[in-house]
């Protein structure tokens, strides 16, 4: 709540420190001034119909900032949940190029030489083949 040049009373404020408006909503009702006016003395008071609207205004500026920490917590969870994605298949990948067994490797390294040995064999059988040999 702010006053302006021509005192004039303003309720709604984007800027609001909620204890200072609560303290000022308290003294209102304390004071049972109903309305905003200075036949009780304060001629600044707020008035408890205007402390109606300041609480909806409060509870409208705590919505708004419990939004915005729930889209920052989510936004958090996604991020720690991709982290912990990128570590499983980080090991997941380490694991299978360090974690070899020996003796599979060797079983099939011995397979893939011999393999290459016989296509070489076949090829040098295959260019040694002539149409002069034949005959």
């Amino acid at each position: 709540m702010t006053f302006n040049s021509n005192n004039a009373l303003t309720v709604r404020d984007p800027k609001t420190d909620f204890f200072k408006e609560l303290n000022t909503i308290i003294t209102s009702v304390e004071e049972h001034k109903l309305y905003p006016d200075a036949s009780n003395g304060d001629k600044r008071s707020v008035g408890i119909q205007n402390s109606i609207a300041m609480i909806d205004d409060l509870m409208n500026h705590v919505s708004r900032t419990h939004s915005s920490v729930g889209a920052q917590s989510n936004s958090l969870t996604n991020s720690l949940e991709r982290a912990q994605l990128l570590e499983i298949s980080t090991m997941t990948l380490r694991s299978s190029v360090l974690d070899t067994d020996l003796a599979e490797a060797s079983l099939t390294l011995t397979q893939l030489s011999l393999s290459y040995q016989a296509m070489l064999s076949t090829v040098a059988k295959v260019s040694k083949l002539s149409l002069v040999n034949y005959l």
